[in-house]
């Protein structure tokens, strides 16, 4: 952090962060829903019942997060956890295509913002199979599951 007080940790304010997530979406074909909660038992769950393509669910708790292999994920309040359902018609064929183009869009918006809080030199990136790391700490996850055709993409 060369010339500034602000920590990454700081900086990443969670309205920026879906503010930079959702421009680098792209057009609004891909986003069709925006439905934000201030508790949920999980972003992922949800977001496979509804099952609504374009859909982007936000919340700022998780009391139920999922991690790999089912595992639970502790999500406190106050955070940015969230899960998206990509249009059927604009998913990879191949899941692991999906799951790197997840994990870029968390770290880019991560460094769009702090970037635009001065801190110029901060950098993401992705440990496989899915953390963003700023520096060698892990700031994010994203987990992908599915049910039929409908993929959830959750981060947090």
């Amino acid at each position: 952090m060369i010339g500034t007080d602000v920590s990454p940790a700081d900086a990443i304010r969670p309205e920026a962060v879906l503010s930079a997530l959702v421009d680098w979406v792209g057009p609004a074909a891909m986003l069709r829903h925006v439905e934000a909660m201030e508790c949920v038992t999980s972003t992922n769950a949800i977001a496979l019942d509804d099952q609504r393509e374009g859909l982007l669910l936000l919340a700022r708790e998780q009391t139920w997060g999922r991690g790999r292999h089912s595992s639970h994920w502790v999500s406190p309040p106050g955070g940015l956890y969230l899960s998206y359902v990509p249009p059927v018609e604009h998913l990879p064929s191949r899941t692991t295509d999906l799951s790197l183009l997840a994990a870029l869009a968390v770290a880019n918006a991560l460094e769009v913002v702090l970037v635009a809080a001065g801190l110029t030199d901060a950098r993401s990136l992705l440990k496989w199979p899915n953390d963003v790391l700023i520096g060698d700490g892990k700031v994010a996850g994203v987990l992908l599951q599915s049910r039929g055709n409908v993929v959830a993409g959750g981060a947090g």
